[in-house]
């Protein structure tokens, strides 16, 4: 399943991928001609910050890189959460803001 996310890719500026869960890898696929493709392996991530509030949010942190964005589909939170666990081994962080 693909999960659509705006990747801050600069100070204002963010960026359309398309993230991709699959068994100890996740993939993020450029929405434009020209921007390149991520390729994280499990055992190079650190960790992952799933936020849901008022939009849901995701951090994916390696030794490396921080990778930070907003899942732009309001995809279903818990299936996303499951697809991480399901597929990858990493400490996986969540935060829920309640509300309406």
């Amino acid at each position: 399943m693909e999960h659509e996310i705006r990747l801050k890719t600069g100070f204002f500026e963010t960026t359309l991928y398309g993230l991709h869960i699959s068994k100890e890898r996740l993939r993020l696929s450029p929405k434009t001609i020209g921007d390149q493709e991520i390729v994280l392996l499990g055992k190079d991530i650190s960790d992952i910050h799933l936020k849901n509030g008022e939009t849901l949010e995701i951090e994916i942190n390696t030794l490396a890189h921080s990778y930070q964005g907003t899942i732009t589909d309001k995809a279903d939170y818990e299936e996303l959460l499951s697809g991480l666990k399901t597929n990858l081994t990493n400490k996986i962080l969540c935060e829920y803001e309640g509300g309406n």
